[in-house]
């Protein structure tokens, strides 16, 4: 029986020559709910993951308050913080120009672990959350995974197929609070 396998690698090759993967995630929760920090669904499960299955490089993309705890779990991928407000909140205006230079510097993004743990009793928090993750799968390219707080934030905007415009993988499961309906 065979198996299938992954491709060779190059014998001269290094890590900037496997791919990159770039995590976008993580969270602080408002003070209401305890202002806990949301960094393990990113550090965790993201970046070690894609290392593993064979990218090069893998960078977490997270608001600064969690980014010190993930990239501890997480110790061989590098970090890159997203703006936010005094309150952790993510600055949307302000990521823009860090998102888009993650997505020039990336060959595959996995955007939403952990990324809106303010959910929608936080109108700015989730706003934020919404205008991060419909700029994940506005842009053509690079390949995006969809995941988690993502799928929840993109599932309240109204007549999002005219704005999906990325190569995606979205991935529901029962245990997200939101389904992504067909608009």
């Amino acid at each position: 029986m065979n198996e299938p396998r992954l491709p060779r690698r190059s014998a001269d090759g290094h890590k900037g020559t496997f791919g990159t993967v770039a995590v976008i995630g993580g969270c602080t929760t408002a003070e209401s709910a305890g202002g806990s920090h949301m960094a393990g669904a990113p550090g965790a499960g993201g970046a070690p993951v894609r290392l593993r299955s064979g990218a090069g490089l893998a960078k977490l993309v997270c608001p600064v308050t969690v980014l010190p705890t993930a990239i501890g779990l997480a110790p061989s991928a590098t970090g890159i913080v997203l703006p936010t407000d005094v309150r952790g909140v993510i600055v949307a205006h302000e990521a823009a120009a860090v998102l888009d230079a993650v997505f020039a510097a990336s060959d595959a993004v996995v955007i939403g672990p952990g990324l809106g743990g303010a959910g929608e009793s936080d109108a700015p928090a989730a706003t934020a959350v919404e205008a991060v993750s419909l700029r994940a799968v506005q842009q053509e390219d690079v390949p995006v995974v969809v995941d988690a707080d993502a799928l929840n934030a993109l599932s309240r905007i109204s007549e999002l197929s005219r704005e999906f415009r990325a190569m995606a993988v979205l991935t529901p499961h029962p245990g997200s609070s939101g389904a992504l309906r067909a608009r």
